[in-house]
This record gives structure tokens, C-alpha cells and sequence, in this order.
């Protein structure tokens, strides 16, 4: 798995968990995103809180996929 891949499970993860599009990510158009300076934030605070379960979220994806192949 690359880093993008590894990118867009967070994204994911984050629009999942906090309803916000992450921060580098372009929200649908005509949706109603909250401004991006307020989503940077939410991603920091998010990616601090759950550092932990996201390095061993990522990890078991890698070798989910390694078994698959």
C-alpha cells in the first residue's frame, strides 16, 4: 500500500467519524463543508486523539491485503 492509499483510508475514517471532509480534499459541490481552517483543525485534533488505533488500523489493511493477493 502507498502513502495515498494510506491517505484516503484516513480520509475516510475522518469523514466517517466527524461528518467533516478532511482538509486537502475538495467537498462536494453544493454541499454546505465547514470552512477549512475549522476542518484543519478537527483533522489535528482527530488525528491526535486517535494516532494510535489509526497506525494499527492502517497495519492490519497491509497485511489484509498481503493474505488476499
Amino acid at each position: 500500500m502507498d502513502e495515498d492509499e494510506r491517505f484516503e483510508i484516513k480520509v475516510e475514517a475522518f469523514r466517517l467519524m466527524t461528518g467533516h471532509v478532511a482538509p486537502g480534499k475538495d467537498p462536494p459541490t453544493g454541499s454546505h463543508a465547514a470552512p477549512y481552517e475549522e476542518r484543519q483543525k478537527a483533522w489535528d485534533e482527530w488525528r491526535k486523539r486517535n494516532a494510535y488505533c489509526i497506525i494499527c488500523m492502517i497495519r492490519a489493511f497491509e497485511k489484509y491485503i498481503e493474505r488476499i493477493k
